[in-house]
């Protein structure tokens, strides 16, 4: 799971050598899965999910299922959540999104 684009628009607004050929795709979640099965040699199934907070949970809808019932039984499942611009982090808390201490609380019905 995936999501999120603020490594996109920090990487657009600082970039010290101009527009280059990876400018497109070098910072796109759609591409990161390629990129990644691409490095460590993974064949088959290479999805980017972005569902914003959920990703990583709802990629494992994907993967469980596959490894399941794949001849290798096996998948790779990642997850990635990066708040790297501050005002994201604000219109989280502004939204009430996020918990007063600062802590996950993933599945909390609280």
């Amino acid at each position: 799971g995936i999501s999120s684009a603020e490594y996109a628009r920090l990487a657009t607004t600082h970039m010290s050598g101009g527009v280059t050929p990876y400018s497109a795709t070098g910072a796109s979640g759609s591409v990161a899965c390629g990129r990644l099965s691409y490095i460590f040699d993974y064949t088959g199934f290479s999805i980017s999910v972005d569902t914003a907070c959920s990703s990583a949970l709802t990629a494992s809808v994907f993967a469980v299922p596959y490894a399941r019932t794949s001849d290798k039984h096996a998948a790779t499942l990642l997850g990635i959540s990066l708040h790297l611009i501050p005002v994201t982090t604000k219109m989280f808390a502004v939204a009430g999104m996020l918990a007063p201490d600062g802590r996950c609380k993933t599945l909390d019905g609280g």
